[in-house]
């Protein structure tokens, strides 16, 4: 009778006192359990009525057994814990995620022992699979209107079906980017890459969110992953060839190219103009009919100085690769280097020919009327280039210039027919 006393004592402890836990509890219940059996079997003279396990039961632990309603619920608790840093450098959705949160949900179990908690474990059924990808369709759809926020959710709510498949990451990882969460872009590249490390697209989402955060040197090495697994000449590889040689000119700028003369656009807006054309798809052609260009070429003509020292400019090989660089044409270099050896009374009168429709088409039908022009155009080459060239299309030039002979020789036959006769 002692011991059911003093096991009584503890139980009506225990409903006042938080020091107990819940397993504790259960062991005094089960002491009594233990107890209700011995005396059960044994002759001797029942316990008096205030030690009755029943009465026990009634008045001390079933009270505590009454459900009660937890300071927070199970979703609180993880907003909570997520504003505390819980999740820190953690992939929303992802693996390193998901074994945190199952630790929290055991701290969640300790603190509010009769709350109501979801399922952790992922049901990776063919029905669910298939709701998730409806997601990730409707994720695209809202990043093809550049509804940021909508996407997001939407692949968010795929990754909490399905964190297996590396695509919603990725594509999760695009959004970020565009609303400036590189640091959470970069987590959703990266577990990309973990999940499938064959994944192409992963590792180019790598390489954009770390340029996007300014760490270039492992966006190269995430473009160069890329390179390595792509078929040589691909898209992929050709786009993240140009993403290196970007990041690498960003880095290591070069150390000293002659200044532009005045009057004239810089080298910066000159190379920012030649992407947005696109490299070799606009062409010089289409280069030189931006306002900025034909300014640039009427400063040189009615400035001396400024003809000289583009010329000078010309002669330097830094300079003239870099100008074939941001032009998309190697051939640039070659042919302006020709440029750079003429007289800059030549050059002038070459710019203001070209530059007048009257002047150029009665240039342009005298060099087609030239015999080794006329040669050249049975080349099935060459041919319709020198027919789009008859046509005023200057970017045919531009494209010849990718046939070196035949550009030399273009450039021979009109010097021919300069007033000049150079």
């Amino acid at each position: 009778m002692d011991l059911i006393q003093a096991i009584c004592t503890h139980l009506e402890k225990s409903s006042t006192d938080a020091s107990y836990t819940e397993s504790q509890r259960e062991s005094f219940e089960t002491a009594f359990e233990c107890l209700q059996s011995v005396l059960d079997e044994t002759d001797g003279p029942a316990p008096s009525k205030e030690h009755e396990l029943s009465k026990v039961w009634e008045q001390v632990v079933k009270p505590t057994k009454a459900k009660a309603k937890p300071a927070m619920s199970w979703d609180e608790f993880v907003d909570h814990i997520m504003k505390k840093g819980f999740f820190k450098n953690t992939s929303v959705g992802g693996r390193d995620y998901c074994e945190r949160l199952e630790k929290a949900m055991k701290k969640y179990k300790l603190k509010f022992a009769n709350a109501d908690v979801p399922s952790l474990k992922k049901d990776l059924s063919a029905e669910n699979k298939k709701r998730a990808e409806a997601l990730k369709a409707e994720g695209n759809d809202l990043l093809k209107k550049q509804d940021l926020n909508g996407a997001l959710k939407k692949y968010t709510s795929a990754v909490m079906i399905d964190n297996t498949n590396a695509i919603y990451f990725a594509n999760r990882s695009v959004c970020q980017v565009k609303l400036g969460n590189t640091e959470s872009a970069i987590l959703d590249a990266k577990e990309a890459t973990e999940i499938n490390p064959k994944y192409i697209k992963g590792w180019n989402r790598l390489g954009s969110a770390y340029k996007a955060a300014g760490d270039n040197g492992q966006a190269i090495e995430a473009f160069q992953t890329v390179i390595d697994m792509s078929p040589p000449g691909s898209t992929n590889a050709q786009y993240c060839q140009k993403q290196i040689q970007d990041l690498q000119v960003a880095a290591n700028p070069p150390a000293s190219m002659p200044s532009m003369p005045a009057g004239m656009p810089d080298l910066g807006s000159l190379g920012g103009l030649a992407g947005l054309l696109g490299g070799n798809s606009g062409g010089l052609g289409e280069l030189l009919k931006n306002p900025a260009m034909q300014k640039m070429a009427a400063d040189l003509m009615s400035n001396p100085d400024s003809m000289a020292k583009m010329q000078g400019m010309m002669q330097n090989p830094g300079f003239m690769e870099q100008m074939g660089s941001m032009m998309g044409n190697p051939n640039m270099s070659n042919v302006m280097k020709d440029i750079g050896s003429m007289d800059p009374g030549s050059v002038a009168q070459m710019q203001q020919i070209m530059t007048d429709p009257v002047q150029r088409k009665e240039l342009i039908g005298k060099v087609m009327m030239d015999p080794e022009i006329i040669a050249m155009k049975s080349d099935s080459d060459v041919g319709p280039l020198l027919e789009r060239l008859q046509a005023e299309d200057m970017s045919a030039m531009s494209d010849l210039m990718g046939k070196p002979e035949a550009f030399s020789k273009m450039q021979s036959v009109i010097k021919k027919y300069l007033p000049s006769g150079v």
